[in-house]
């Protein structure tokens, strides 16, 4: 892996638009660079109702899943772990990005 030189954001404002509770490792990131982290939220991140389990295929007829977020996995898995739904060890499950994959390794 490259090394990533020193940044440095001193006197810069920089505006924070991750939702709230997920704000804070930016947040300490911008400050360490000896910027001021502004945060300002412009989404939330809720669960939403759990209407789209029914129309889930017999999990063990499906192959691939794939997750786009970290927070996908979380509200999605917490899901199916609720509705206790087995899921199968033949699906491929494929994580689009590094956030997502390292969440992927959680559950």
């Amino acid at each position: 892996m490259k090394k990533i030189p020193d940044i440095s954001l001193h006197g810069l404002r920089v505006l924070n638009t991750r939702p709230l509770d997920q704000a804070q490792p930016l947040n300490a990131l911008i400050n360490s660079a000896k910027g001021q982290a502004l945060s300002c939220p412009t989404i939330e991140i809720i669960p939403s109702n759990k209407e789209w389990l029914t129309n889930l295929p017999n999990l063990f007829n499906v192959t691939h899943a794939i997750f786009t977020s970290p927070n996908a996995v979380i509200h999605s898995i917490s899901a199916i772990s609720g509705q206790a739904l087995d899921w199968p060890n033949t699906i491929t499950v494929t994580a689009i990005g590094q956030g997502t994959a390292r969440m992927l390794t959680e559950y």
